[in-house]
């Protein structure tokens, strides 16, 4: 069985190589809703930040309910992560556009609608504060759940 530092080390070699993942939130209805979204880290996997237009459905399904759970998976489907924990709606625009350059190249690719029009685009920064990471490999026969410690 791995221990915490490599589950951890797997865990971010997963996300830092592949930051497309599908993030799910809880809708009005009480059912989930996935979409694909672009996500970085820069702190050991303790939150995750994605940028998201304002008034899209994701930023009123979070200020109901701001339990999230992002799923990334390697390329070719071998290992396979999942994250859960609450998320809050960060209006800054610094923390924003700061950010956008780094996920630009993959979120331009996937984006539609207000995000493809730049002239008109009002970034709000989607930030995840991290509680259970749990990373599945049939590669390596491991299956790991973790609660992560908050600081």
């Amino acid at each position: 069985m791995a221990d915490e530092r490599e589950l951890l080390k797997l865990a971010l070699r997963v996300v830092d190589l592949n930051p497309l993942g599908v993030m799910t939130t809880v809708d009005e209805r009480g059912y989930p809703h996935a979409r694909w979204m672009t996500a970085i880290t820069n702190d050991n996997l303790r939150t995750l930040l994605t940028l998201t237009a304002a008034g899209t459905r994701k930023v009123e399904h979070l200020r109901r309910c701001d339990k999230v759970c992002w799923l990334f998976q390697e390329e070719g489907q071998s290992d396979v992560v999942l994250l859960k924990g609450r998320a809050t709606v960060e209006p800054s625009a610094v923390a924003a556009h700061e950010s956008w350059d780094r996920m630009a190249q993959v979120a331009r690719q996937y984006a539609a609608g207000p995000l493809s029009d730049d002239a008109h685009l009002e970034l709000l920064a989607i930030l995840t504060h991290v509680e259970t990471i749990e990373v599945l490999s049939p590669r390596l026969g491991l299956f790991a759940h973790r609660e992560v410690a908050t600081q």
